[in-house]
């Protein structure tokens, strides 16, 4: 699965982490994917660290071709510009594809 390991909470974004709805590991089927009726994907959250409280920014959802199809908060909020910077650094380490409607707006 694509990641970053190891990264330790300071103050600021860290990279995304895996969600494991469920216990479940790695790409899941089905209706946990964020967007899609079936297919096989990964969701990984984008966490904010501040004052010693873990806040969630974002869900984050990898297709199988390891290419993030969709990036979002809560009640569908854009991802801001500091976390649009993070994403983008972490596929870029994770060797992952962005697809071009995910920052479109």
């Amino acid at each position: 699965a694509p990641g970053l390991q190891g990264f330790r909470p300071e103050p600021g974004i860290a990279a995304p982490r895996p969600q494991t709805p469920g216990g479940r590991r790695g790409f899941d089927r089905g209706d946990d994917c964020l967007g899609r009726a079936s297919g096989a994907c990964s969701l990984w959250s984008l966490e904010r660290y501040q004052n010693g409280k873990v806040e969630k920014c974002q869900t984050i959802e990898v297709d199988e071709d390891r290419e993030i199809v969709q990036c979002a908060g809560h009640s569908n909020r854009d991802p801001s510009k500091e976390e649009i910077k993070v994403v983008r650094k972490w596929a870029e380490s994770a060797r992952l594809k962005i697809s071009d409607w995910v920052f479109a707006a």
